[in-house]
This record gives structure tokens, C-alpha cells and sequence, in this order.
């Protein structure tokens, strides 16, 4: 699944031959092709995989027995490390598809946009469930799962840039995890490209206040 969301096909039509020849098929011909059409040009890449993100929201989701409170022993280690496995697998592939969702430059479509706030708001109720990063008793599992998210957000932010809303709240806690990791430009790119992306909404400008250290760089072309 990661490898499928990470080459999307080019939803682009490929240019008819010049001077190819046509063949009279007659009208049984005709009705084969119709049905062989390839998808119009309006047809944006996210509308042609979005089967694929509920599934995988759902199985990011955690459960009880996903990410024990810190000090208090899995009732079943075998379960707790399986459903992990089965959340950083179903991260990694919306990392993928969403970075790859990113290279397109079409215009999203109304029930697009709609859909993307829902992610946005999926993400971010799994990452509460896991809990805060940054608290001192904070497991490996949970640090990992919140790296792996971090990528999906970036992803998710930049596909649909310009359509979700900042919340205070998010903002500050992706600011202050771009402080925790000095010394790890890749997930400073990460953190500052997201809020990057979340500044461009155009009716959040109070919201958008952010420091212009996070903002000084261009997180696709750093180094």
C-alpha cells in the first residue's frame, strides 16, 4: 500500500498520435472505446484515489490498547505492538499519497476542499488519542507515531493549502515541536512547511501571526 501511494499514475491524458490512422471499427468498435475512456482532464488526482483515505484514516485511529499510559504495562505487548505496526504502516501510506497528491497543480473541486478539512480533522483526533510528544514520560511509540504524522500533515497542508483553517492551538504545538528538534532539519522542514501552508488561509489573519523565523525558509528547497 505504501509503495501504490507513493506512484500515483499521471493523470494526465497523453497526446493523440498526428496522422495515425483511423480504423473503421464500425459501431461495435465505437462502444468498446467508450467504455475504455480514459478520465477527463478536470479529473484531479485526489478525486481519483480519495477511496483510498478513509480506509486508511480508520487504521490510523488508536485503540486502548495502542499506546498504554506511560509507566502502565500493555495488558497484551503482542496486541499493543501489532496495532502499532498497523498505524505507522497506514501513516506512511497517507505520507506518501499526500506528497504525491502534492506535485498536482489542478484546482480542487468544492467537495474537495470539504474533504479535506475532514482529514485535517481526522489527523488531528488520532494525534490527541496518542497524546503530547513532549511530555517528559513520553514513549518511543508515541514520539514515532507523532513523526510519521508530522509528514502526513505536511502532505495534507499543502494539497489543500488555502482551505484549512489554523487553530491557536495546533499552531502552537507545531511551533514548539520545530524548537524540540534541533539538529533534525528534515522534521523542521516538515513542521515549518505546515505552517506555511496553514498561513495561507485567507480569512485566518490574526491566526496567521506566526514568528517569521518559521516562515524564512522555503521548506521544498531546503537543503
Amino acid at each position: 500500500m505504501t509503495s501504490v501511494c507513493a506512484t500515483l499514475p499521471d493523470s494526465e491524458i497523453p497526446p493523440e498520435d498526428e496522422g495515425e490512422e483511423e480504423i473503421d471499427g464500425g459501431e461495435d468498435t465505437d462502444a468498446e472505446m467508450a467504455t475504455d475512456e480514459a478520465p477527463t482532464t478536470s479529473q484531479s488526482n485526489l478525486s481519483r484515489f480519495a477511496f483510498l483515505v478513509p480506509s486508511l484514516l480508520s487504521l490510523i485511529d488508536p485503540t486502548p490498547l495502542s499506546f498504554p499510559p506511560p509507566g502502565s504495562p500493555s495488558i497484551h505487548p503482542p496486541t499493543t505492538s501489532a496495532l502499532g505496526a498497523i498505524h505507522l504502516c497506514a501513516l506512511e501510506s497517507l505520507n506518501n499519497l499526500f506528497l504525491s497528491l502534492a506535485t498536482s497543480h489542478r484546482p480542487l473541486a468544492d467537495a474537495e476542499k470539504v474533504q479535506g478539512v475532514v482529514i485535517w480533522g481526522s489527523l488531528w483526533a488520532a494525534l490527541e488519542k496518542v497524546g503530547d510528544p513532549r511530555a517528559a514520560k513520553s514513549t518511543k511509540e508515541q514520539k514515532a507515531f507523532w513523526e510519521t504524522a508530522i509528514g502526513v500533515l505536511w502532505g495534507t497542508s499543502t494539497v489543500f493549502k488555502g482551505v484549512i483553517v489554523p487553530e491557536e492551538g495546533q499552531v502552537q504545538l507545531l511551533k514548539s515541536l520545530s524548537d524540540t528538534y534541533t539538529g533534525n532539519d528534515q522534521m523542521k522542514v516538515k513542521l515549518v512547511g505546515t505552517l506555511e501552508c496553514l498561513a495561507q488561509h485567507p480569512n485566518s489573519i490574526s491566526a496567521n501571526r506566526v514568528r517569521p523565523s518559521f516562515l524564512s525558509c522555503d521548506p521544498f528547497s531546503h537543503d
